[in-house]
């Protein structure tokens, strides 16, 4: 059972992510926004965070910025789970603060529940791989962006 940090600003799928963990056997926590999750993480180590992006006040940006600046916590994997989908300047934000995966909402809760265990399943070496993926896929999708701007 691994512990799980769900932040999400809208409360039906921030449950819906927490009772597809929970019934996937992990110990869920919740948080309603960037602030909350912060002082969470400070108090809690986690072994995975599920983390939104586009949230009022301490966005997930910034929660990613600040959550690689504390120094017994930096290492802990991140899912973005966003309703941005792929966005190549929202990916490249992403990748340099160190997410390991990426969700576009509306997501199957299936979906999900394969992310967190690939990720439960990783070494660290695994996971350092899983970020330099993220980071090359941001880049691809920034460069498509790019030629399709030339068009």
């Amino acid at each position: 059972m691994a512990r799980i940090l769900v932040v999400d600003d809208e409360p039906a799928v921030r449950s819906l992510m927490s009772v597809t963990l929970k019934l996937a056997g992990h110990d869920v926590t919740e948080a309603s926004g960037g602030e909350e999750a912060l002082k969470l993480i400070e108090k809690t180590p986690y072994d995975v965070i599920v983390l939104d992006i586009m949230m009022p006040v301490t966005d997930g940006y910034e929660v990613l910025q600040r959550l690689r600046a504390m120094s017994a916590r930096a290492d802990t994997p991140v899912i973005v789970a966003t309703a941005k989908g792929y966005d190549a300047e929202g990916m490249l934000r992403e990748s340099s603060g160190g997410a390991v995966d990426h969700l576009s909402k509306p997501f199957d809760p299936e979906d999900l529940e394969s992310a967190v265990a690939r990720i439960l399943e990783s070494t660290g070496r695994d996971l350092e791989t899983r970020r330099r993926m993220h980071t090359r896929a941001a880049e691809v999708y920034s460069a498509i962006d790019k030629l399709r701007s030339q068009i």
